[in-house]
């Protein structure tokens, strides 16, 4: 019976922590879409305080009208495809189906580049050798999240760095590749942020672990390590190489038959 209770606690407290990262991960989206919109809503509010001074200026032809309905439109029709990708981003998968590791870290990035290096003075690159494998089983949209828990840590990290007097161009280069017999999809995440202090990188994927003091949940990375590991039979690990840290993820590799 105490087994049986203890089992339940265990569960809850894994519900707990999912529901937490979940919140924490809507408080990114909703400051991201903030971010991907300003730029519209900018272009929208110069279009609509031209109509005044073209009115003044007796433009108001038919052709101007066009103009303004076409530029506030692909503006909108933006805003409204950022809104769908967020949403699909947000929605957890049901099932294990096949997808392409790099396609699925495309899509983040497509979403998201924008920010880490316009804000954030940033750069990210993808290299993969010509002939690799990319496609294995899984959750991609689960995997997304893994893909931007690493990179949002990397970001950190650099500015961290960069405040303490570091370096002041960021780069975070994803290497994709495969290994042995092509049995493996193995994503490294390597980034210019000085690294993780020794005597705490093996405590990073606990749960409530922060070095972030109240600006961390401490949930990132540990619901990354459990979607990697336990929901998609991979690994996830860390370790430190010249100026930065290096995240690695470990996947089954998905043959097509042809």
């Amino acid at each position: 019976m105490q087994l049986i209770e203890s089992y339940k606690e265990l569960l809850e407290q894994k519900d707990l922590l999912i529901q937490q990262s979940k919140m924490a991960s809507m408080g990114e989206m909703i400051s991201m879409i903030s971010h991907q919109w300003r730029q519209p809503l900018n272009a929208i509010s110069i279009t609509v305080q031209d109509i005044i001074e073209a009115y003044a200026y007796g433009e108001l032809n038919e052709g101007y009208i066009k103009d303004t309905v076409n530029t506030t439109m692909d503006q909108v029709k933006f805003m409204s495809r950022t809104m769908d990708e967020f949403r699909n981003f947000f929605k957890p998968s049901k099932e294990k189906v096949p997808f392409d590791v790099k396609s699925t870290i495309e899509n983040i990035l497509s979403m998201f580049y924008q920010m880490f290096k316009k804000s954030d003075n940033i750069d990210i690159s993808i290299i993969t050798e010509p002939g690799t494998i990319l496609l294995t089983e899984g959750y991609p949209n689960e995997f997304k999240q893994v893909i931007l828990n690493i990179l949002n840590n990397a970001k950190d990290a650099i500015i961290s760095q960069r405040d303490a007097g570091g370096t002041k161009q960021g780069l975070v280069e994803i290497n994709i590749k495969n290994c042995g017999e092509g049995d493996k999809v193995i994503v490294s995440i390597r980034d210019n942020g000085g690294g993780i202090p020794e005597h705490i990188i093996d405590k990073i994927f606990e749960p409530y672990y922060t070095t972030k003091g109240n600006a961390g949940t401490g949930i990132g990375l540990y619901m990354s390590k459990t979607i990697v590991e336990t929901n998609m039979g991979g690994t996830l690990t860390v370790k430190n190489v010249d100026g930065g840290a290096e995240f690695q993820i470990n996947l089954e590799a998905q043959r097509v038959m042809g």
